[in-house]
């Protein structure tokens, strides 16, 4: 089972956001930035920034990731040469989620 990005939906809608969490008794806020790096395919750089509070201390994570998203038709075509069968493909605007069999 694959679930990879897909190049339509990531592209397309290339927006930041940001995101907060509460566990227990810290509260922790990702805040994301995406910026096209297309020097090795459809890649893109994502920017963290982890703000975590606990109490009166503050502390901030940078975290900056490369990801690498794939068109349909460019997955089941890998997947083919690389020996696998579909069995099912599961469509999201943003993922595409493959069960295969080799």
């Amino acid at each position: 089972m694959f679930d990879v990005f897909e190049a339509n939906g990531i592209f397309d809608n290339f927006d930041n956001f940001e995101q907060t969490f509460q566990p227990g008794q810290k509260k922790i806020t990702r805040i994301s930035h995406l910026e096209k790096n297309l020097e090795t395919g459809w890649t893109y750089d994502w920017h963290a920034l982890y703000r975590i509070e606990e109490g009166n201390e503050t502390t901030e994570i940078e975290d900056i990731t490369t990801l690498r998203a794939f068109t349909k038709d460019e997955i089941l075509l890998f997947l083919k040469l690389t020996g696998f069968s579909i069995l099912e493909v599961m469509a999201e605007e943003k993922v595409v989620t493959l069960v295969t069999e080799s």
